[in-house]
């Protein structure tokens, strides 16, 4: 038995019942309308801050005030960012030039853009090449304590490794490198999208320590906001970096043959390092440039100062059919469809904003400067966050998400047609994850990896950023993924792959709708507390395992304690909910309990946000329970924590287990407060 049943009776406000609203979420969704939304996406190149950047913002805010969301308007920050002037990567023997990189990357018409890294250092280096694997702490340590020279060479790194791209430049830096290089190699969950020739983009800010406009720490990027010095943004790096190809790489990997030592496993290369020496140059011009977010509101008719958020990034490297303007079609169709929705009468009990995201690729750029410039009235009123990054890049759905949300996105995905078989969404979810190993090792390190959890836990690298590890807002991020279609390639290409395509667009259409209007009309919001519970306990026993800890006797006493005031307070729920079942008419004097219920339910999530951080020397990251590896930037359990034992800091650790310890606590008492 679940909310549903609450919401079943809720036609407060609205001339649409519930049985018609998920019809209408089923057929609405067009599969001609999504293919036209990327194809205009797609056509239009991308780069944030740029004149055709604006113009595409101009047509999103002009499309959806067409499809009756009136309430429609741009909202402009002034972010510093970078854009390439000189490049270079030049292999030498002595003065003689051997080999030097192309630097590009094609855009869907085949045009040559240059490659680089967001928020990159300047520099001009001379030095071997050593390779380092994914550029992993553990890899640098490997070749360090074989007496690998890695002070003053050039790290050489390929993607991949569950070490995000800045990392591995801040590993780096970290070991004494003068500069580094990133490619995607063959097994490299991007390679069967790239192009082996290409590079690929990606951002350098250090992920672990802090996001958004890194000129602007803690403050929003306004016009007149005032932007440091680029000597005292710690979040970026000091050595220059480029990515490479794949084929730029393997020239170069040549060059370490027969030098220092192979790695068992992995790419069969030597580390170099080298005896020839390469030129890195990597030159910027840095400077304050707006940023556009189209924000449109529909406003509630019974809890307006709640508010549900949905978004995706419109942003792009390139103008490729892939990345996000995949996302952007299918935000621009679920607008169509809630439009069509306001012209049958239907109103959400509760406000719903929408979001089409700017200067993401720098680092979910936009979102970060908009939560941090709405922040004092997200803290209050915001219910959930529900993003699309990649809308679909392959077949598979994956999502990560808040505990809280889980219930609510099997729900959804149950509800939801996988295309072109007697199967729904979840179904193939689930039959797909019991055979994928990659993913139970990933979902054992961070503790999801019940039979009852196919979710991972929100990572950094995309726009739920801001939302989850900041402010503590219920989050998720869903899509259908995998590597059947490449990055740089045209509509007519992955058309001509697959005819099929947008078969998968239309379904997370439908499956992200029900999450929306689940959340912007249930009477008693679909989050549940229990199962953010049990969840905590499972990471509690995977973590203390995988860290090799006998015990967390204080965190496991609060889960305990948690655990059973999260299952009085869910059991109730349940419980007023089958009781309006017998009688529509206990609906009123529900009334008078779902404000005090709902109050609860969103500030649940904001009890694991620290106002002192994760740990001293990374305050802008808050949720204790949930963070970024210091040294990877991927998402681990008790970030703060688990840093304090990367550093062997004793004091450290209880500082960090305090606070979690703390937060669980103040989640109990904000279910148990009268």
């Amino acid at each position: 038995m679940c909310l549903l049943f609450v919401y079943r009776f809720a036609r407060v406000s609205s001339d649409i019942s519930s049985s018609e609203l998920m019809e209408l979420l089923q057929s609405i969704p067009s599969i001609q309308s999504i293919e036209h939304y990327q194809v205009h996406y797609a056509s239009q190149t991308r780069l944030a801050g740029s004149k055709s950047d604006k113009l595409l913002a101009e047509w999103t805010k002009d499309t959806w005030i067409d499809f009756g969301i009136t309430d429609t308007q741009i909202k402009t920050y002034y972010p510093t960012l970078n854009r390439p002037v000189q490049r270079r990567v030049a292999l030498f023997d002595k003065e003689e030039l051997i080999y030097e990189a192309e630097l590009q990357v094609l855009d869907a018409y085949g045009r040559a853009l240059p490659a680089f890294h967001a928020y990159s250092a300047d520099g001009n280096v001379t030095a071997p090449i050593v390779y380092v694997d994914y550029g992993r702490r553990g890899d640098f340590q490997y070749l360090a304590i074989r007496d690998i020279e890695l002070k003053g060479a050039i790290a050489l790194m390929r993607a991949g490794g569950d070490i995000t791209h800045s990392m591995k430049i801040k590993m780096a830096q970290e070991f004494e490198c003068v500069g580094a290089l990133v490619f995607s190699g063959p097994d490299d969950e991007d390679a069967l999208r790239s192009s082996f020739d290409l590079a690929k983009h990606h951002s350098a800010q250090f992920v672990s320590l802090h996001a958004g406009d890194p000129f602007t720490p803690g403050t929003s990027a306004k016009e007149d906001a005032t932007h440091i010095p680029i000597q005292e943004a710690n979040s970026l790096p000091k050595i220059p970096s480029l990515p490479i190809s794949f084929k730029d790489a393997q020239f170069l990997l040549n060059y370490t043959h027969g030098y220092g030592i192979q790695k068992p496993g992995g790419f069969r290369y030597f580390s170099g390092p080298s005896e020839n020496k390469v030129n890195l140059v990597n030159i910027n011009k840095y400077q304050v440039k707006p940023i556009w977010n189209v924000i449109g509101r529909i406003q509630g008719e019974i809890e307006p100062h709640q508010s549900v958020i949905l978004g995706s990034h419109r942003d792009g490297w390139t103008n490729d059919a892939v990345n996000h303007s995949s996302g952007s079609a299918v935000l621009t169709e679920l607008v169509r469809t809630l439009g069509i929705l306001l012209k049958k009468g239907w109103k959400p009990r509760r406000t719903i904003i929408i979001a089409s995201w700017d200067a993401g690729e720098y680092g979910s750029i936009g979102s970060v400067e908009w939560v941090e410039d709405q922040k004092e009235w997200l803290r209050n009123e915001a219910v959930a966050y529900l993003n699309v990054d990649y809308a679909v890049s392959g077949k598979d759905f994956n999502a990560q998400a808040s505990p809280l949300l889980d219930r609510l996105l099997r729900q959804a995905a149950e509800q939801t047609p996988y295309p072109h078989s007697n199967q729904s969404v979840y179904d193939a979810w689930k039959n797909r994850q019991r055979h994928n190993a990659p993913f139970y090792l990933t979902s054992l390190r961070q503790g999801t990896h019940q039979k009852s959890r196919l979710v991972s836990i929100p990572n950094t690298d995309s726009d739920h950023l801001a939302f989850f590890h900041h402010l503590g807002i219920a989050s998720l991020s869903i899509g259908f993924q995998g590597n059947q279609y490449s990055m740089n390639q045209d509509i007519d290409w992955i058309r001509d792959l697959d005819n099929l395509v947008f078969d998968y667009h239309r379904s997370l259409t439908i499956l992200w709708s029900i999450m929306l209007t689940r959340l912007s009309n249930d009477p008693i919001l679909p989050l549940y507390p229990h199962d953010y519970a049990l969840q905590i306990e499972s990471a509690v026993h995977t973590f203390s395992a995988y860290k090799g800890c006998l015990d967390l006797p204080r965190i496991s006493s609060a889960v305990s304690s948690f655990k059973s005031m999260s299952d009085n307070f869910q059991t109730n729920m349940l419980k007023w909910a089958n009781s309006s079942l017998l009688n529509k008419n206990y609906l009123h004097n529900l009334r008078k309990h779902i404000k005090t219920i709902n109050e609860r339910l969103i500030q649940l999530e904001r009890t694991f946000i620290h106002v002192e951080g994760i740990s001293p020397d990374r305050p802008w990251f808050g949720h204790v329970l949930y963070g970024p590896d210091l040294y990877t930037g991927s998402s681990v359990l008790f970030p703060g924590l688990s840093e304090a034992m990367e550093k062997d800091n004793a004091t450290l650790a209880l500082w960090a287990e305090e606070r979690i310890v703390e937060a669980i606590h103040q989640a109990e008492k904000t279910l148990s407060r009268q």
